[in-house]
């Protein structure tokens, strides 16, 4: 038996074919869409190039797993609320569909095969475009009264909202960090996250400082947790 993967991120929807075991058998990404809810269904409908047992996806947002619900779409601004994603897919492809929030599937997947393994209590922190948190308790993960247990992305870090910049989970996220390198010089803007990391290692004299203050900071913000 094999099923599909797909990771659901801001800027890539990253894709595997996978066996029970979770080994991929094979990989790839496509750009992930910004334009409407079609555009968003169809390229995940694109990713299905043979009959799958099922379709497991991860992503941004409040997810109501039960109900294959995203509640809201986080990155994914343009989705309407309560988007019935697992439902649509069903549709489209004839192929069982569950959806998860996507800090969510990084704690499963590393209470099942990655460093929890056997933990019992713990916090997983997943860093990217935005920042998400997932608290698992007594081995599962701890959802909360309204599912939402652990969303530290939406915690506001000044007295006054600004823009997103002023939220936990942009603040400290690999967006984040890039538009701290933009203000430095116009060639810095469109930089990966990937890119940046290479040249902080390489100690650029410029961008060092700067993603080593963020990295500082980022870090003091996670111990207080």
């Amino acid at each position: 038996m094999t099923y599909l993967g797909i990771d659901v991120g801001g800027t890539f929807i990253k894709y595997a074919g996978l066996d029970q075991q979770g080994q991929i058998l094979n990989s790839g990404k496509v750009p992930t869409p910004y334009e409407t809810p079609e555009a968003y269904i169809g390229t995940l409908v694109s990713l299905v190039d043979k009959e799958y047992e099922g379709i497991c996806i991860s992503a941004p947002g409040f997810i109501d797993t039960e109900r294959g619900i995203c509640v809201s779409g986080g990155s994914l601004e343009y989705l309407p609320a309560d988007f019935e994603l697992a439902k649509l897919l069903e549709e489209r492809t004839g192929i069982r569909t569950t959806v998860e929030n996507d800090a969510r599937c990084a704690a499963l997947a590393e209470l099942w095969k990655g460093s929890l393994a056997g933990c019992r209590n713990a916090l997983v922190v997943v860093i990217g475009t935005a920042v998400g948190m997932v608290i698992i308790q007594d081995g599962k993960i701890y959802r909360g009264a309204h599912n939402i247990a652990g969303e530290i992305g939406y915690t506001l870090m000044e007295n006054t909202f600004r823009d997103i910049y002023d939220l936990f989970g942009m603040r400290f996220s690999t967006a984040g960090m890039l538009k701290k390198l933009e203000h430095l010089n116009v060639k810095y803007a469109g930089m990966s996250g990937e890119e940046a990391m290479e040249a902080y290692r390489d100690q650029d004299e410029v961008l060092y400082p700067v993603i080593d203050r963020h990295l500082r900071d980022t870090a003091r913000a996670l111990f207080g947790l």
